[in-house]
């Protein structure tokens, strides 16, 4: 009985994956976009303050709150996450391609949490294309 249950569900993953190659094979591209500084726009505009609703995930904790992105002066931006209760949990600053951590709570300030950070949030705002 056990061999059938194997057998049926190794044929309908087998179906549902050459359904699912057929609709990408017939996808047909319009034309092809090079990115380049016009296509790009930032995504922390130089005057004012973007605030994003966050919810992450760290250290088997579930944190909600806001993401604040700070142009602070010419080349100096910040990435601050505060908590609902209004506690702020890191604090970022970008100048450049680069980024550094001012702020890090206590109990996040591990350096391979805090490295997983920067190079995840400098995915996010695609600092390595364009600055």
């Amino acid at each position: 009985m056990q061999n059938y249950r194997i057998i049926f569900l190794l044929l309908s993953s087998l179906l549902l994956s050459s359904c699912a190659y057929q609709k990408l094979a017939s996808y047909k591209k319009t034309s092809e976009t090079l990115i380049s500084d016009n296509n790009l726009k930032p995504v922390i505009p130089p005057a004012i303050a973007v605030k994003y609703k966050a919810s992450i995930d760290v250290l088997n904790k579930h944190f909600t709150g806001l993401i604040v992105l700070k142009q602070t002066d010419a080349e100096t931006k910040h990435l601050v996450f505060v908590t609902e209760l209004g506690m702020r949990m890191f604090d970022f600053e970008m100048k450049g391609d680069s980024m550094n951590a001012v702020f890090v709570f206590d109990a996040l300030n591990k350096p391979n949490l805090v490295t997983a950070l920067i190079l995840n949030f400098k995915t996010i705002l695609l600092m390595e294309w364009f600055n």
